[in-house]
């Protein structure tokens, strides 16, 4: 038995610092410093500081090293400000030390258990002690991290999966905890059995969560290809109507000559308006975009288009300026787009034809690319609505998809930065340029 005794105790370290960094990886940013063998080299050094304890130091000096050398590695992996990495540091060992304290008191409470038993290496109650702790401090790290991801897609279904596999490991934990205390006490093989049936409890239940990410991510691989469909459909009727339109421009290519012939006669003749009638009929039709490339990057442009189509249908205004790089793939960020557009173009229909006006602008730079979108306003939207949420009674829903974006430039590590001027609404996103 030492040696699962010894075996917890490493691993409880170990997972101490995963723990740590897990923390600082779902609230800071990784550096470009940040790979994975320094990770792991860091993670052995910290282990060799905590698991024995040192004979010249006590533990109250072992935990403050402790919490300087995870301060260093956050320092190092990790980019922000110096406060806020000193902060995470601080904020997870401080949350560590609360939920130890508290669960020790509630295994102590059980009034079988003596504190010193719980907190001393060698012993099948600290080794449950230890699986309850870190099963605890898992779940809510788990739950930290994911449901920012689960918001994305508004998928909630696989949280409570989850959660419902975190409560059996509890519950099982917990059991195989009474059972050991009250009828195991003097039975070592069943002592022993109880524990390996918790850590299989606990195996099974990670597989399951291992099933559950192969799900979400298959989910999402989904998502992208419908979009990546949805692009190719547009971009294939784009390349259909600039052919139909090509050969349109070289059927008045070939008249032009006609064109000109007849209306030198008309002039010769005297017939000056009629002649100028017959121009401004030709210059006042309407321009097709499908003749209008507005970025060289396929995907993009075929979004505009179909945005183009949608505010000409609407009688809205529309004014783009883009800069990026053919070759630059980011579906996410089209989902943001996707999310704004409906957005304001929704916004835009309950005002008069004349004031309906949307701005696009996208500027990809060496490091970042910023994006900003802009649609009229009569009033502010932020002092009747700063939250942005939308009702079904409200026309004007500026909130939906607000969620969804937010959750989007978190993942993506970037800033937004919602804002009103000059009767304009103001939506501007920066993004790492990856």
């Amino acid at each position: 038995m030492s040696l699962l005794y010894n075996l917890v105790e490493l691993t409880a370290c170990i997972l101490t610092f995963f723990y740590c960094m897990h923390a600082s990886a779902i609230f800071l940013r990784k550096s470009v410093r940040f790979t994975w063998w320094k990770l792991l080299l860091s993670c052995i050094l910290y282990t060799a500081l905590t698991w024995q304890p040192i004979p010249f130091l006590s533990n109250e000096a072992v935990s403050i090293l402790a919490l300087l050398f995870c301060l260093g590695t956050i320092m190092i992996l990790f980019q922000g400000e110096w406060w806020r990495r000193l902060l995470v540091d601080i904020a997870f060992n401080a949350f560590d030390l609360l939920l130890t304290s508290l669960l020790l008191s509630f295994f102590h409470l059980l009034k079988y258990s003596s504190m010193e038993v719980l907190i001393t290496p060698g012993s099948l109650e600290r080794v449950l002690f230890l699986i309850f702790l870190y099963l605890v401090e898992f779940f809510i790290l788990y739950f930290t991290f994911h449901l920012k991801m689960h918001l994305l897609t508004g998928n909630v279904q696989g949280l409570g999966i989850a959660t419902l596999f975190f409560f059996c490991d509890f519950s099982v934990t917990f059991l195989v905890y009474y059972i050991l205390l009250y009828y195991a006490k003097n039975n070592p093989s069943l002592a022993a059995l109880c524990v390996f049936l918790d850590l299989f409890v606990i195996i099974l239940s990670f597989a399951g969560l291992y099933m559950l990410k192969n799900i979400y991510s298959h989910h999402m691989t989904e998502l992208e290809n419908q979009m990546l469909q949805q692009q190719l459909r547009d971009q294939k009727i784009l390349l259909q109507e600039s052919e139909e339109k090509y050969e349109l421009v070289r059927a008045v290519k070939h008249d032009i000559k006609k064109y000109l012939i007849n209306y030198r006669f008309l002039l010769q003749e005297g017939n000056v308006k009629e002649v100028l009638n017959n121009i401004s009929a030709i210059l006042d039709g309407p321009l097709d975009s499908t003749l209008l490339t507005y970025t060289d990057n396929p995907m993009l442009n075929a979004f505009l288009h179909r945005m183009a189509d949608s505010c000409k249908a609407q009688d809205i205004a529309l004014q783009i300026n883009v800069h990026l790089n053919p070759m630059y793939r980011n579906i996410e960020l089209m989902v943001v787009l996707s999310n704004l557009f409906e957005n304001a173009i929704t916004a835009e229909t309950r005002y008069s034809v004349s004031e309906r006006l949307i701005r696009f602008e996208l500027i990809q730079e060496d490091d970042k690319i910023s994006l900003i979108i802009q649609n009229y306003i009569s009033e502010s939207v932020l002092e009747n609505n700063p939250d942005l949420k939308s009702t079904k009674s409200d026309l004007y829903e500026h909130g939906f998809g607000i969620k969804n974006v937010r959750s989007i430039i978190h993942v993506q590590h970037g800033l937004i930065d919602i804002y009103e001027d000059y009767n304009m609404f103001h939506v501007h996103i920066l993004i790492p340029n990856r």
